[in-house]
This record gives C-alpha cells, structure tokens and sequence, in this order.
C-alpha cells in the first residue's frame, strides 16, 4: 500500500452473514451485561473506514466469498430497542450504498494466498496492538478462513497479502472519492446547494459529479436485484420458464446505463440511470444518443432517478431518494422533418407523477 493509497488512515472491517443481501448499514444486538467481543466490535468502526461483505456459501457459485463493499458514513450511534426487554442496546453505522464485487475473492482465492497470509497472522497475533477480532484464523496445515463472528478487522497488513483485492479497492476508492488521502476529519456530510437551481445539479469538480453517478448507479443496481429477484441468473437462457435475470453494466460506450435480461418473461430492459445532489431536480440532461435510443418503440425503457446524494465529508456520496418510471417515454419527436441543427445535450423535464418511488414496485 503506498503512502498516497486512499486505503491509508481508514480502518477495514469484514462482516459476515449468512444472507448475500446488501444493506446499507451495520446492526449489532448486544445484550445487557452480555459482553460479546464481535459485536462489541461494532462500536469501534469510525466514519471513513472500509467494511467488507463476506457471505457465507451465497455467491453465484454457492461458495463462501466477499461479495461487496461500503464506506462508513457515520460514527456508531448506540439506542435501546423498544422491542426488547432485556435491557440490551444496538449499535448501527451507516453505509454507503453497497457496490458489489466482481467474482473471484471467495474461500479458494484466500486460501492460494493462505501461506502469506499465514505467516503475516503469527506476526499479528504476537503484537499486543493487534485487534482480538481479526476476520481470518489459522487453519492446519499453513493456510487461513474465515474466523467466528459477525464483524472482524482486516488490518492493511493482512490485505497486502492479498495484491488483486489490495488494488481493486485503492483503485474502486480512487474512482469513487477522488481522494487519496482517506483523511477523515472535516465538516458534517455536505450537499450541492447549487444543486437544486441547476437541473440535475452540473458540478464543476469533475471527480465529484463522477462518483455522484457512480453511487446512483450503484444504488440502481441494488434496486434492480431487489425488483426481478435477488440472485441473478448466471447467463440468458429464454429458454427456461424459471424467473430469473442477467443484469449487464453498460455505460461504457452505450446510450444506456443497464441491460436486463428476463427469463420467463419478455425481451430486455434498457436502463437509463441519474445522479445528483440537488433534493428535488426539475430537469436532468440527456445525450443525443439517449434520446435517439428513447424514440426506438421496440425497446422496453427504464430511468431510474436518484437525488438528494450526499457528500461525506472525505467526498464519499452516500444516501438520496431513489424513484423510477418504468415503460419510460419522452414523448416527443426531438428530430422533426427539416431539422438543421442537431444538438449534442437535452434537458429533460421530470414529471412526478410519471416517477414511482422505490418501495412502490
């Protein structure tokens, strides 16, 4: 890890559940005057730090792996539950929304690296600095798994046994934050105020209005897992009447963020997807191409909405309200007969009424 690594100064953390659903925040149960060190754990994470989501036997292929990854956007917040009465309290964070990862960090690839990863335990283990709830433990004869509890640390010494992880997530953090400095300190989360007068809220920074879209789209994705099922089928099959679906990241180089591929139901869904800060955007911009994409009546389109995001304080955006029109139309022929000139950018005006919210499908 370098010294300008945007993994530098954060903490990471593994959860582990059993469930590959994504959420947006850490739960901990903890019950009165029951100490239980991996839940207590959860008091320690800090706002900035890394959390990794390690299910157990639910990737695609049915094996244990790390499936996603967020960013603490808040300290611990400790409130008793009213439905208990025990006298226990919970301890939750707050999240980023999830981003999953791509296939390849399961049980098989830690154990490749298991030797390294063995060796650089023993170290750790020796230190009395080391935290008492590291996620890995040893296993005979030199090689790793994953340890008991729901929240483990995997300190940066560990992760450096693991290179293609190590990377993804400097390079995954570069993208989203623009930051290399994982510095923490700082103001309370911020918001464009620009925002809300300027349609889809056209920030001059860049690096910022990018990882504005790349939350929205992650929180698209999510929300398109939760609409046509929660595990996604490994490839197109139309074939099979079982309900299922591929979803595709197309925003490289298409009119369209989103592909959905439906089986046991009819064609594809071409998805249109839209960040920003403003909390209650009038217009939003669309490309000549999108809009073009828009005319096509044999396609079946989608925009999903997301806006009021906002900004951590080390620039991780986080939250905002999520609404989608589904069978999505402009309505109106941007190309009429004798047109001379051909614009490169629309502004698309919202329609509420057209836009349903994300708990209504």
């Amino acid at each position: 890890m370098s010294k300008t690594s945007p993994l530098a100064n954060r903490q990471i953390w593994v959860e582990k559940r059993d469930s590959p659903t994504l959420v947006g925040r850490l739960l901990a149960y903890i019950p009165d005057g029951k100490r239980i060190s991996f839940r207590e754990t959860a008091k320690l994470v800090r706002r900035g730090d890394i959390i990794l989501l390690w299910a157990n036997g639910k990737n695609p292929e049915g094996k244990s792996s790390f499936i996603g990854w967020s960013v603490a956007v808040g300290d611990p917040v400790s409130a008793e539950p009213a439905e208990e009465q025990d006298g226990g309290y919970e301890v939750t964070v707050e999240l980023s929304a999830p981003e999953l990862f791509p296939r390849g960090f399961d049980l098989a690839y830690l154990r490749n690296h298991g030797r390294a990863l063995r060796t650089e335990m023993d170290r750790l283990l020796d230190s009395p600095a080391t935290p008492s709830n590291i996620f890995l433990q040893r296993e005979a004869p030199d090689t790793v798994g994953p340890g008991q509890g729901y929240l483990g640390a995997f300190p940066p010494s560990l992760l450096a046994q693991v290179p293609e992880l190590e990377k993804y997530l400097e390079e995954r953090l570069e993208r989203y934050t623009g930051d290399a400095s994982g510095d923490r300190g700082g103001s309370e989360p911020a918001t464009d105020a620009e925002g809300a007068n300027r349609g889809s809220g056209r920030q001059s920074d860049a690096r910022l209005r990018q990882a504005v879209e790349l939350h929205a789209m992650r929180r698209a994705e999510l929300f398109l897992r939760s609409k046509y099922g929660e595990e996604p089928i490994p490839s197109p099959q139309p074939d099979d009447p079982t309900d299922g679906f591929v979803l595709d990241d197309t925003s490289q180089g298409n009119p369209y963020d989103f592909l959905v591929t439906l089986r046991g139901h009819a064609g594809t869904i071409h998805v249109e997807v839209k960040g920003t800060t403003s909390p209650d955007p009038r217009k939003i911009l669309l490309t000549r191409n999108e809009v073009r994409l828009n005319q096509r009546s044999d396609v079946h389109h989608m925009l999903v909405v997301v806006d009021g995001i906002q900004i951590s304080n080390h620039g991780q955006p986080y939250g905002g309200r999520l609404r989608f029109a589904d069978q999505w139309r402009i309505g109106v022929d941007p190309y009429p007969s004798g047109t001379v000139l051909d614009p490169v950018q629309y502004e698309y005006v919202l329609n509420d009424s057209d836009l349903a919210d994300e708990e209504s499908f």
